[in-house]
């Protein structure tokens, strides 16, 4: 019997410091590199040209180039109480003037699909982080929540401007452009039918290096960590979700993936505890 409690109390601790030590769990869905073409990419198409060959960004000169989103899940009493979304990117929140008409493109807004996930090539968005990007230097920096959101796409916002837009988007796994072309869509990049007011503050957390853990095994720096806290909301549903964010409105970069709440270390250890605890009790029972 003295066993069998030294185990459960044992468990029991190690949950508890999980769940009392640490409130929160983060993941990141990284960029695309030329490395591993399963990230989400983007292909050049224009009116009557043909795609070209995928592409992590185009015009990084520009500075489009993003490098992932992040999640952090906060926890109160083992619910989910927050959830904060941070951009890695080298795009300006006040967006930027392009080309000889110098056209304007904004920050793109970020896409939410919460179970069930629909399918890569036409995903079910249930909200969208709608980023006030409306024109240059916007301050406050602010954004709100937008269920069920309606969007216009990178080919829409730009067809009949002279701007090298990302006419594509797919997290490719194939190894040629047919196979990426079959499950390709367009770009989603701006929420259209918002309401409310913009009531939740965009932080610019500033320069930034994420871990040598990115696709292409090496540090990456980027001068923006944009982040916005979202709480108040039934996040029963968030534990899982499919994100999708075009940087700029002409989604010249993309990052898209799901992301998953990861299973805290403590969990199996209480398993294997739990059944150690039920096979000492047999033995106790079967020792009578």
């Amino acid at each position: 019997m003295k066993t069998v409690m030294m185990a459960l109390f044992g468990a029991t601790a190690a949950l508890a410091l999980s769940a009392g030590g640490a409130n929160a769990t983060s993941t990141i869905i990284y960029d695309a590199s030329p490395q591993q073409p399963n990230f989400s990419r983007v292909t050049l198409c224009s009116g009557t040209v043909p795609c070209g060959t995928w592409v992590d960004e185009i015009g990084p000169e520009f500075g489009f180039r993003s490098g992932g989103i992040g999640v952090e899940w906060g926890f109160t009493g083992g619910a989910i109480s927050s959830v904060t979304f941070t951009l890695y990117t080298e795009f300006p929140f006040a967006g930027r003037q392009i080309g000889a008409q110098s056209t304007y493109i904004g920050f793109a807004d970020l896409f939410i699909d919460l179970p069930p996930i629909g399918a890569q090539a036409s995903p079910s968005f249930d909200y969208a982080i709608d980023f006030n990007s409306e024109s240059i230097a916007v301050v406050p920096m602010q954004a709100r929540l937008v269920k069920d959101p309606a969007f216009l796409t990178a080919q829409d916002l730009y067809a009949n401007r002279p701007v090298n837009y990302g006419g594509l988007t797919n997290i490719c796994s194939g190894s040629t452009n047919a196979e990426c072309l079959a499950d390709s869509r367009k770009p989603e990049t701006k929420v259209t039918n918002g309401s409310g007011d913009f009531d939740l503050a965009v932080t610019d957390g500033g320069s930034v290096t994420l871990p040598a853990v990115t696709p292409d095994g090496v540090e990456q720096t980027f001068a923006h960590s944009y982040s916005v806290m979202l709480s108040g909301v039934d996040f029963s549903n968030w534990k899982t979700m499919r994100l999708f964010w075009g940087t700029g409105w002409c989604a010249n970069d993309t990052v898209e993936g799901t992301a998953v709440v990861p299973v805290p270390a403590a969990l199996p250890i209480l398993g294997a505890a739990l059944a150690g605890f039920a096979f000492a009790g047999f033995r106790q029972r079967r020792s009578f």
